[in-house]
């Protein structure tokens, strides 16, 4: 879902977006998944 879809459905801030690839637009990214947990474990 793109980010400008999320803000539109009123989720953008209730929401953080990640992607195993470059980032574009995203709160943020990693190389892979396991690296992208990583990266949500520092959000709790």
């Amino acid at each position: 879902m793109k980010r400008k879809a999320l803000k539109d459905a009123g989720l953008r801030d209730s929401l953080k977006v990640t992607i195993g690839s470059n980032a574009v637009n995203l709160d943020a990214w990693s190389k892979n998944a396991a690296e992208a947990v990583k990266v949500c474990g520092g959000w709790v």
